[in-house]
């Protein structure tokens, strides 16, 4: 039997009254959905693959086609859900942040759509994290906001459409039937699930901190496929000059496989409300699992700015552990100790491209290794680095 096509839509969706719904029928529940549609991500940023208009002989999938659906709104959600049920995509709704994590790492899903404005937190990280655990599948971004710059974030977070509120029912159908065509039904639950890369994101006050702190952890990291980010929140020109030492902080993120960001923040004079800005956009762009930063027992003052800022940054963020550096005072309490025996050689690779800093003893080789011994012998290892536990969920 064939299916029917787009030109017998208008047969199969109804509205609320069981009325038959016209083929321009558009969702717009709130004031804030009712700003003109605009066109699809390509028509904004080049790269991105638009909405394509399926011919009238577009044929329904044969088989039901899984789809994660995150809105908040119930009656949207509803509304949305029903048009997909019937065009035969079997629809799993989610309407906050913490419960599509879960269904995008967990669930058996081809496709999802997402909205951007969710009351626990972003779609945007929603989509980062589905491209994570399977980068193939497509993710629809869905939204009423008309930030220009939203393209950008979700070209960067590698979403695969882009659509304005107010919805209009075929241009959603016809926009995952174009997404079908490129990828394949997954295979049922029993099946091997993808395992998923993590995002890092550690944070230092000055280029250097990070590798002092955690180098031997970031090559583990590296080492496992894993996502980087390095952050140093000065140049660090009191230390230093503040060229030579951010160069030298690129070509330690080079031989990491890692990305740097360099804030601008004044060496020795922190101020912890831009601190949290700044980091609170670090967060927001890169959806981190895990944060690493300073401890807050620490006896330099941008020491302890940079971990009350991150604790406000990555409020939401599942596992935030905290560092050792050579101002760290006897009230650091590590209560997770890593053996870091086997990327010894690599921190110190990371060490040595701070040239400028060789002559501090903290960065001698016999230091490092005499450092990270001691704190072996809490954990029986031959080498170790040594967290305080901020969150761990």
């Amino acid at each position: 039997m064939t299916r029917p096509g787009v030109s017998m839509w208008n047969k199969v969706f109804r509205d609320e009254l069981g009325t038959v719904a016209s083929d321009n029928e558009i969702v717009a529940k709130h004031p804030r959905d009712t700003a003109p549609r605009c066109g699809t991500q390509r028509e904004v940023v080049e790269g991105m693959q638009p909405a394509k208009a399926h011919s009238a002989a577009a044929q329904l999938p044969e088989v039901p086609i899984p789809v994660l659906l995150i809105e908040d709104d119930p009656d949207i959600g509803a509304l949305l859900r029903r048009w997909l049920d019937k065009s035969g995509f079997l629809v799993t709704l989610a309407d906050d942040v913490p419960r599509a994590m879960e269904l995008v790492r967990d669930g058996d899903f081809a496709m999802v759509i997402t909205d951007v404005e969710l009351p626990s937190g972003s779609g945007l990280n929603v989509a980062h994290v589905s491209k994570k655990v399977a980068p193939k599948r497509p993710v629809l971004l869905i939204t009423a906001d008309n930030d220009p710059d939203l393209p950008i974030l979700a070209l960067r977070h590698k979403v695969d459409d882009f659509l304005r509120k107010p919805l209009d029912r075929v241009r959603v159908v016809q926009t995952l039937l174009e997404m079908q065509r490129n990828i394949e039904v997954p295979e049922p639950p029993s099946s091997p699930r993808l395992v998923a890369r993590k995002t890092v994101v550690a944070i230092g006050a000055h280029p250097d901190d990070v590798e002092i702190g955690v180098g031997g952890i970031l090559a583990e990291h590296a080492a496992q496929g894993d996502e980087i980010i390095l952050v140093a929140m000065s140049p660090g020109a009191q230390g230093g000059h503040a060229t030579v030492r951010a160069l030298e902080a690129e070509a330690a993120a080079e031989r990491l496989g890692a990305e740097l960001i360099v804030g601008d923040c004044s060496d020795t004079d922190f101020v912890e409300s831009e601190a949290i800005r700044f980091l609170e956009g670090v967060i927001k762009e890169h959806a981190p699992d895990i944060v690493y930063t300073h401890t807050k027992n620490d006896t330099h003052q941008d020491h302890r700015c940079v971990h009350s800022a991150t604790m406000v940054a990555a409020r939401g963020v599942a596992e935030v552990f905290a560092y050792q550096s050579p101002s760290t005072t006897t009230d650091f309490k590590p209560t997770r100790f890593v053996d870091i025996s086997e990327r010894m050689s690599e921190k110190l690779t990371l060490l040595a491209a701070y040239g400028s800093q060789d002559h501090r003893p903290y960065m001698q080789k016999q230091a490092v290794e005499a450092a990270a011994q001691y704190w072996g012998r809490f954990a029986d290892y031959t080498s170790v680095e040594p967290l305080e536990v901020m969150r761990s969920r």
